[in-house]
């Protein structure tokens, strides 16, 4: 029986690599050996070499390509825009069907840009033609009551809203009208007491909420809705959400506020407008031009200077005022800075629970110059 070859026979000493043929076969193929496991297959190194240059085989090459493209795509040459590609959800969605990679969407039904704001007029919202309507007075009156029955017994105001209006069925702004109409008893209270005729502003030192007081006379005169409220403020339903825009009664309510308030003769008048608010800037140089336009056309002290007061004795029909006592001011928060004075022109809830007095300036201007603007009552017999 022949001997098989040495181990030491197929090893060959100059190169040190087994020669694989030349080793004993273990088992043969359907032999009583074959139940015996095959050795493993050799162990490629995948890890990348000394030198940085190649991670094996084709696998490491093209991942060096992959990663390559994907670099060139993030960060492009400098004057090189980066390629577009949607994402799987665009695609998927339906949102830009057929949109090839490499070039750029093409616009459709939902990637139209938004359209600016073309606006000129605070008016009603369409559907407070409905939503406000005189068969709905009832049920938000008795809302209204309901909500202010609450909020004196200290339920949570958003609590106490849901309730009353998840019983009436009202809609969002159903909703709103109740929240800005309603008070407690102690916060009524209070506000009356701290209220004051708009003779007071005879001599007075008065600050001006501005866009509070704005926009509602804009809201009056543009036909839109107007609460009449449990403490007897005139409110409306618009807001400014960061952006305030001139529209075309921005300049008579101004001249409104300055011609009634001219009329007391008032010792300073100060205006304060929302600094973080656009196009705050804007509506101060307005306001300032407004104010210079009815300066008086001579310098000096007037003739009918009253010296025991101090001040110009004024009749309704004059249209001058003392400019250097007016002045327009752009703060962070006006809510603060008009607490300052003697008088506050303002109907935010906030401001008049903590102020020492307040004048109802818009409600005064409104019955007096608005006889067409479209007035809501909210309030109850028995709070009038």
């Amino acid at each position: 029986m022949p001997q098989p070859p040495s181990r030491s026979a197929a090893v060959n000493s100059s190169s040190k690599r087994l020669d694989m043929a030349s080793l004993p076969k273990v088992y043969e193929p359907g032999g009583p050996a074959d139940s015996c496991p095959r050795p493993p297959p050799p162990r490629v190194a995948r890890h990348p070499a000394r030198d940085g240059t190649s991670r094996g085989l084709a696998h490491g090459l093209e991942g060096r390509a992959t990663q390559d493209a994907r670099r060139r795509r993030r960060h492009p040459p400098i004057g090189q825009a980066p390629a577009w590609r949607p994402s799987r959800r665009q695609i998927a969605g339906g949102i830009m069907p057929g949109v090839v990679p490499d070039q750029p969407p093409t616009p459709g039904p939902r990637m139209l840009p938004p359209m600016p704001d073309r606006r000129r007029h605070r008016g009603a919202h369409p559907e407070d033609a409905t939503l406000f309507a005189a068969e709905h007075h009832a049920n938000l009156r008795q809302a209204s009551a309901d909500l202010c029955w609450l909020l004196s017994r200290e339920y949570p105001p958003d609590a106490a809203l849901k309730l009353v209006a998840d019983r009436f069925t009202f809609d969002k702004r159903q909703r709103l009208a109740l929240m800005r109409a309603a008070c407690s008893d102690d916060a009524l209270a209070r506000r009356r007491a701290a209220m004051r005729p708009v003779t007071a502003i005879d001599g007075a030192a008065v600050g001006i909420d501005g866009f509070n007081v704005l926009i509602t006379l804009e809201a009056a005169l543009s036909g839109g809705l107007i609460l009449a409220c449990r403490d007897g403020c005139y409110r409306d339903l618009a807001s400014v959400h960061g952006t305030y825009r001139r529209v075309s009664e921005t300049r008579a309510a101004v001249a409104c506020v300055i011609e009634y308030l001219a009329r007391y003769a008032p010792a300073q008048v100060i205006w304060y407008l929302d600094s973080p608010v656009s196009n705050s800037g804007r509506l101060k140089a307005l306001i300032e031009d407004a104010i210079a336009s009815r300066a008086a056309p001579f310098p000096g002290p007037r003739a009918d200077k009253s010296p025991a007061e101090g001040r110009e004795a004024r009749t309704p029909s004059d249209p001058y005022i003392n400019t250097a006592h007016w002045r327009v001011e752009l703060v962070a928060n006006p809510d603060r800075a008009v607490l300052q004075w003697d008088l506050v022109a303002s109907s935010d809830s906030v401001v008049l629970d903590r102020c020492d007095g307040w004048i109802n300036l818009c409600r005064s201007i409104i019955d007096e110059r608005m006889p067409q603007a479209w007035i809501v009552q909210l309030s109850s017999a028995r709070d009038a």
